[in-house]
């Protein structure tokens, strides 16, 4: 490889994305676009990305990460509806099970895109 593409190859970073939930649903709208989708990131590798999905889906099923959840929950709501304000806002019990299994089907529509993707620049 020339030094010039190995150059180009370290600026790209990667995206975890997951689709948004189509409206009044919670299933994944998978039918958008990937420059909608929400992004953390950019993450400097491939594997980086990958371990943050697989993290994740792990975290999911912990008894301790859902337990902490729930302690955050009021500052979770107030950046909900700083952040979505015309959101409407699930009741207390949601979050025991069904917010882990919407979770998880966003976490299981998860991709690792880089961050050059073509598909991520808005048309």
């Amino acid at each position: 490889m020339k030094p010039r593409h190995a150059a180009a190859l370290a600026l790209v970073g990667w995206y975890l994305v997951w689709p948004h939930t189509l409206p009044n649903s919670t299933e994944p709208n998978l039918s958008l676009p990937l420059s909608q989708w929400a992004r953390k990131g950019p993450l400097p590798s491939k594997s980086d990305c990958e371990d943050t999905r697989s993290s994740g889906l792990r975290r999911n099923d912990d008894p301790a990460q859902r337990q902490e959840v729930k302690k955050q929950l009021p500052r979770l709501r107030a950046e909900i509806q700083r952040e979505w304000p015309n959101q409407k806002m699930p009741p207390d019990s949601y979050f025991d099970k069904d917010y882990w299994d919407d979770l998880r089907r966003m976490m299981k529509a998860s991709q690792c895109i880089a961050t050059d993707d073509p598909r991520l620049k808005e048309k």
